[in-house]
């Protein structure tokens, strides 16, 4: 028995186990580096070169993982597949997609469909809507498109109307709705609908970026936060709060001020939340002293009509940039309005 495990968990040595220690770390590109060279002095051993090929698809690195994919046959089809599609390579990609698992059977109808593949593609939608339901928005959206390209518009309004009733920011949900209501008389709405797609469409581009930036290295901070600040610009409040605390977690204490800053924006601004915003502000100064988060409390607090206690905020400032002129005026308006209110 003993054996047995040694050769299902096999103990990692020399490169590879730095690699493991590096991908535990978040230094992936580093760790893929190591994993490569373990795996060019040792050819024949699957099992890093496995583990190569699934630590290069996690990064994107999708030309590098096919080529390690060699000698590995089918234990390697799915990430092929996806390899092949990540490349843009889709009438290869089709030939290896896996249509016992949900995603890929999904992937394989949208990709046969791009290809103009038509008859097909419907053919694996109606196996998709069997094994996944036809109550699954994916299935449902890729049912809209179907029915769209038959000019069957009027069919199209509800599917899209219910799948963006669960996620508005479904962008081909989007698109098609606009499209069936233009083509089935509401055209204001129509356009409407088409103007929020072509607004959503790039920052989704943006989140896809960001994303892949935390999928190259996790622990990085301000990766999270740049995901946070398109999940804010989308209006996806929920998901922003939680890659912010993600990102104040692991930030370093000169990467704490401009993430704090941006969050205390959101709880301020979208959330309507003024002490979560001070709490905030207040937390990071604790890790990382700064004027900048004090200048920014005193400035909420000014707002709240808080005036003597954006004086302190602005005073902790001032001990910290104590030549600084912009926060020496807002001592002055800050004690003058003081004054005012004190009858002085």
């Amino acid at each position: 028995m003993f054996s047995l495990v040694l050769v299902l968990a096999p103990v990692l040595q020399g490169p590879a186990a730095q690699a493991e220690t590096l991908w535990s770390a978040g230094r992936r590109i580093e760790s893929i580096e190591r994993l490569a060279v373990a795996v060019a002095a040792t050819p024949g051993d699957r099992f890093l070169r496995r583990r190569l090929v699934e630590r290069e698809m996690t990064v994107h690195r999708y030309a590098s993982a096919l080529e390690h994919m060699a000698g590995l046959g089918r234990d390697v089809r799915s990430q092929r597949a996806l390899a092949l599609h990540g490349m843009g390579r889709f009438a290869e990609a089709v030939e290896f997609l896996d249509t016992l698992d949900p995603d890929q059977l999904l992937l394989l109808v949208a990709t046969l469909d791009r290809l103009g593949r038509h008859g097909s593609s419907d053919r694996w939608l109606e196996r998709a809507g069997s094994l996944i339901g036809l109550d699954d928005s994916r299935v449902q959206v890729l049912d809209a498109r179907r029915l769209a390209r038959l000019g069957r518009y009027a069919d199209v309004v509800p599917i899209v109307a219910q799948v963006l009733a669960a996620d508005p920011y479904d962008a081909e949900a989007l698109f098609l709705h606009g499209q069936a209501l233009a083509r089935t008389g509401a055209r204001e709405a129509g356009l409407a609908a088409l103007e929020r797609h072509r607004a959503l469409t790039p920052l989704l581009d943006d989140l896809d970026f960001a994303e892949r930036g935390v999928d190259l290295a996790p622990r990085h901070a301000p990766n999270h936060a740049r995901v946070a600040d398109v999940e804010r610009a989308i209006g996806r409040l929920g998901r922003a709060e939680v890659a912010y605390a993600r990102a104040l977690e692991l930030a370093e204490p000169d990467e704490v001020v401009p993430i704090a800053l941006r969050a205390a924006r959101l709880f301020d601004e979208d959330r309507n939340d003024l002490a979560r915003a001070l709490r905030t502000l207040d937390e990071a100064a604790e890790r990382a002293p700064d004027a900048r988060l004090f200048v920014r409390k005193g400035d909420l607090l000014v707002t709240a009509g808080q005036q003597h206690e954006a004086l302190d905020a602005f005073e902790a400032a001032a001990r910290l940039r104590p030549n600084d002129a912009e926060v020496t005026e807002r001592l002055e308006v800050c004690r003058a309005a003081i004054a005012v209110e004190d009858g002085r």
